[in-house]
């Protein structure tokens, strides 16, 4: 049977070491962590943690926040409702500067694009915001802008460069590359990585990065990377979005690359035993695509029936090699 990474997200703080002994043994094969919710000094304990309850056996993964930009600071989810009105502050944002770059009428995608937000009056300290749909706005979510490019934002925050250094002393095997935009930024990574026992992944999930010749030159520079499709389709837009993807996904795979794909390969199992047939029917195009893994995450992190998808997928994978 063909090797293929199943990537568990877990909260560090939280798991326990018989569910994470658990987990691999149900065939998860590396442990993702999101480094925006993590202190860079914990990292070295939280990978001892890992590593001494395994035995050594599983690869860590640490993703780098980048240039993503976040909500901050809301203490209680705020209620999106049709036609109303909702105000946020600079200070609702991880980078104080994203009001002043809004312009009446710019789209804002939240929430893996489940939210959609219109610009309706901007102040020096504040934007109201409309919406065309209902939900919460919750803390901590990625913020998209879909009419204008990010490219001019750096591929690392102060906080990911000193999550580098201390990865690099603390046995972490990957290093998720959130947002990269260029082929420059590309080799600036690279850079920062070379002769490290930690080896990047590079995440393909802005509009930049998924052009054309982009794509070209960014896949000719390294062998491999991640799809997103949340962060994707909040870049993309839900209409661009298949579309964007299937090209992504085809070149990688054209230029032979190791490819991982994430979020929501299993999402109604958070909450359900069993999955929806256009679940099970995109986990085979997947997999009968010779991508080199997927990426789990609210299913392990906070779903109720993770076992029964590891099994699951154990079983579609031996199904599929008959």
């Amino acid at each position: 049977m063909r090797q293929f990474d199943i990537t568990a997200t877990i909260n560090p703080k939280t798991v326990d070491d018989k569910f994470l002994i658990d987990l691999h043994q149900s065939g998860v094969t590396i442990f993702r962590i999101n480094g925006a919710h993590i202190d860079p000094s914990d990292i070295t304990e939280i990978s001892k943690k890992i590593k001494k309850s395994l035995k050594n056996k599983v690869k860590i993964q640490v993703d780098l926040e980048g240039s993503k930009i976040r909500t901050k600071d809301i203490y209680e989810p705020i209620c999106i409702k049709k036609g109303k009105l909702i105000e946020l502050k600079q200070t609702n944002f991880n980078r104080t500067d994203f009001i002043s770059i809004l312009d009446k009428g710019d789209v804002i995608l939240s929430s893996d694009g489940q939210l959609e937000l219109t610009v309706e009056k901007i102040t020096k300290e504040k934007v109201s915001l409309s919406s065309r749909c209902e939900g919460f706005l919750q803390n901590n979510k990625g913020v998209h802008l879909t009419s204008k490019s990010l490219a001019h934002l750096p591929v690392f925050t102060q906080k990911d460069q000193i999550l580098i250094e201390h990865m690099k002393e603390s046995q972490i095997d990957y290093a998720g590359i959130s947002f990269v935009r260029s082929p420059e930024q590309v080799k600036e990574v690279l850079s920062i990585f070379h002769n490290s026992p930690v080896k990047p992944i590079i995440k393909l999930e802005t509009k930049e990065a998924t052009k054309n010749e982009t794509l070209k030159q960014i896949l000719s520079l390294y062998d491999t990377f991640s799809i997103d499709r949340g962060d994707l389709m909040s870049e993309v837009g839900i209409i661009q979005f298949p579309e964007v993807f299937n090209h992504t996904l085809e070149a990688c795979l054209s230029y032979k690359k190791r490819i991982f794909v994430a979020t929501q390969i299993f999402a109604s199992m958070v909450n359900h035993n069993l999955p929806y047939i256009s679940e099970l029917m995109e986990f085979s195009r997947l997999y009968h695509a010779n991508i080199s893994g997927i990426q789990l995450s609210e299913e392990i992190a906070i779903g109720k029936y993770p076992f029964e998808i590891l099994k699951l997928i154990n079983e579609m994978k031996k199904s599929g090699e008959k």
